[in-house]
């Protein structure tokens, strides 16, 4: 097993390296000589305005959440106009690190998706600081003194919340579903409070061991390829491109038009392929192996890069794409980056819901664009972009 563990580990290194080589062949020759356009943009940037745009983009993606339970084939639709909130929070982080203020808007946008994230079903307080993360690697500016401290703090916070959540996600997740095995939240903002505040009183050395023992597995998330490994083509063929075939066609078929159109069952998959006995729905619970691991089950690991290095090409070729329908330089990448987030969060997502989720994040993104994007832009005080007269569109 520990040999499989480490040969999990070399594989997924790679497959993370074939996945940015494809990304990087999407994007030659483009978007690099306009880094110092996107700064002087974000520049003008009107920050308190920026951050209204923030809050507003998170009532919109609260809402769409709460439609997407209601409203069957549209879910995805609905859920992928709520991630224009990733696009406004990024411009607010990355604007403020380039005028080298603003830190209190970030901590305010950075306490809201903590503090709200921490009362659903699932850990989405942390995807805020990813978005952090993201803007970090964009500025080349260096940064204020006390933005450098404000993100060592925003890294220990996030730790120690990553650490408690996976000491207390079982028995708080049992208490707001009241039971239930469908992932939805029954109980009060008040009892969901309280019940956080028993189990920080509650925590003991034991239980912390666990979330950072189990937080390491979760991040590293090998222990399921080297299962894979142990049980693919032992025990189980490889299946010749059946998941990629899956992957493809999946999002092909919406289901608005297709409402017969099986669900994709992670755990289910996953069981077939690692011979685990893993949760599933029936637990209130989805585990998948990931598109990496999928890669390996149809082809090898040979022929497993080929793949990754296509879906990483497809990034690039949609992140250019939406890069380019606005005027504005800095608000195309902020709506690509939204995309690139779902990439981001999306690491143990079969390889059919990732595809189909990049596709309709693109295109709705592009949409949202079309019906609000010049005047936001605007109201936001963005520059226009001059074209290079070196660039060849």
């Amino acid at each position: 097993m520990l040999a499989n563990h480490e040969r999990a580990t070399w594989l997924a290194l790679v497959g993370t390296v074939a996945t940015a080589i494809g990304m990087r062949l999407a994007l030659r020759h483009r978007l690099g000589s306009f880094a110092g356009q996107i700064e002087t943009e974000l520049s003008q940037l009107n920050l308190r305005r920026a951050f209204l745009a923030y809050l507003g983009g998170y009532a919109l993606a609260s809402i769409c959440g709460v439609l997407a339970w209601r409203l069957g084939g549209l879910a995805q639709l609905i859920l992928a106009a709520g991630l224009i909130k990733w696009s406004l929070l990024w411009l607010l982080v990355t604007g403020s690190f380039v005028q080298r203020t603003g830190n209190g808007y970030i901590l305010l946008a950075l306490a809201l998706e903590a503090s709200v994230g921490f009362l659903g079903y699932f850990s989405t307080f942390k995807e805020g600081f990813f978005v952090l993360g993201l803007a970090v690697l964009t500025v080349r500016r260096p940064l204020a003194p006390e933005t450098k401290t404000m993100l060592g703090l925003a890294g220990v916070c996030l730790l120690a919340m990553l650490v408690f959540w996976q000491a207390i996600k079982k028995d708080y997740r049992m208490f707001v579903s009241d039971g239930m095995t469908d992932q939805a939240v029954r109980v009060s903002v008040e009892a969901r409070l309280a019940k956080l505040r028993d189990l920080a009183l509650n925590l003991n050395l034991e239980a912390v061991d666990t979330g950072i023992i189990t937080l390491i597995e979760r991040v590293g998330y090998t222990d399921l390829f080297a299962a894979t490994l142990n049980w693919v083509p032992a025990y189980e063929p490889h299946a010749g491109g059946a998941l990629s075939k899956r992957t493809i066609l999946h999002p092909l078929m919406p289901r608005l038009l297709f409402p017969d159109k099986a669900a994709i069952n992670d755990s289910e998959l996953a069981r077939q392929y690692t011979g685990l006995n893993l949760s599933g729905s029936e637990e209130g619970t989805s585990i998948g192996i990931g598109y990496f691991a999928e890669s390996y089950v149809d082809f090898g690991a040979v022929g497993m890069f080929a793949p990754l290095l296509l879906l990483g090409y497809a990034l690039g070729w949609i992140y250019r794409t939406l890069c380019g329908v606005s005027e504005t330089r800095a608000w195309g990448v902020a709506l690509a980056i939204a995309v690139l987030f779902v990439m981001l969060v999306g690491i143990a997502t079969a390889g059919a819901k990732l595809l189909g989720s990049m596709v309709t994040s693109s295109i709705v993104l592009a949409a949202v664009h079309w019906i609000a994007g010049p005047p936001v832009i605007r109201w936001l005080g963005l520059a226009k972009r001059t074209p290079s007269p070196t660039h060849n569109h």
